[in-house]
């Protein structure tokens, strides 16, 4: 009886030493897997960067804009805009009341003049509609297009055409442009054409294509580099994509050529903000065809 009872008290204080010894192994597999865990995690720096390894190889641009600018059916809001303008129109004549106008082009005395329509009544400032095309002494207005706050304008006297480009779209570190064309015709004008800034950002993504390799960005057309640049933004993330759409602008020369140019931004982790400093512009030649614009010839722009 003895025996047994000593045999029953081995047996139990084995056990207790088995789960004890089990209970540490888990504690330090626990640990282990703990430290594991820790030491696979990034650590950012001072400045808020994190150790990462960035590889991009032939990505398209990401669009800042997911449709066209301009609506096929105008808003209630611009509906309404459209209606006050009109008023102005009727309200305020640039022979006697400019003041209500911004001369883009020419003067009262001029063959042609674009005038953009600045406040309405009361000094509403019926968001940047309204342009008149005066042509040979008789107004031609436009109470439907948009002016932005820039416009600029570029008539060719020998096709008869006139061209307007104006800042549409605008903010903080964001500035693109829409370019109409009007036929201009001896007793009549007509606005023939619009280039939406939207077109202009799908032609660019379908033609460039872009590399990172770290800090290391190339910039490719059609599998040509034709720009390199280096990025030493910091302090905002991992480098994740490059984007277009929020920087487009038109220029003409004295031979009535247009470009658009184009500076892509660049995208850090999860901010929605893009930063242009590091990057180059890009343009592309303008032509109007018939009742279209047609954009080719796309190439790092000269400074």
């Amino acid at each position: 009886m003895k025996l047994i009872k000593k045999n029953l008290i081995l047996v139990a204080m084995m056990f207790a030493l088995s789960l004890v010894l089990i209970s540490c192994g888990n504690s330090e597999s626990s640990a282990n897997e703990d430290k594991n865990a820790e030491s696979t995690t990034p650590t950012a720096d001072e400045d808020g960067n994190i150790e990462v390894n960035v590889n991009i190889k032939d990505s398209t641009f990401h669009g800042t804009m997911s449709k066209k600018w301009k609506r096929e059916e105008p808003s209630n809001k611009d509906k309404k805009n459209i209606q006050q303008v009109k008023e102005a129109f009727e309200a305020f004549k640039i022979e006697s009341d400019n003041i209500h106008y911004e001369c883009i082009y020419g003067d009262l005395e001029s063959e042609l003049s674009v005038w953009c329509l600045v406040t309405g009544k009361e000094n509403q400032p019926l968001d940047n509609f309204g342009i008149i095309i005066r042509n040979n002494g008789k107004n031609f207005e436009f109470a439907d297009l948009e002016h932005g706050k820039n416009p600029t304008a570029d008539y060719d006297e020998k096709a008869k055409k006139l061209f307007i480009a104006c800042d549409v779209i605008e903010g903080t570190g964001t500035h693109a442009e829409v370019l109409y064309a009007f036929d201009i015709k001896k007793n009549e004008v007509t606005n023939i054409a619009i280039l939406d800034p939207y077109d202009v950002q799908l032609y660019f993504m379908d033609n460039m294509t872009y590399d990172v390799k770290q800090n290391d960005i190339s910039f490719k057309l059609r599998n040509k580099v034709i720009s390199k640049i280096v990025n030493h933004e910091d302090g905002y993330g991992t480098l994740r994509a490059l984007a277009v759409g929020e920087q487009i602008a038109y220029e003409f020369d004295e031979k009535h050529n247009i470009k658009v140019n184009v500076t892509p931004g660049i995208k850090f982790g999860p901010g929605i903000n893009l930063f242009y400093e590091e990057t180059p512009t890009f343009s592309a030649e303008v032509k109007l065809k018939g009742n279209k614009f047609a954009l080719s010839n796309i190439k790092l722009a000269e400074e």
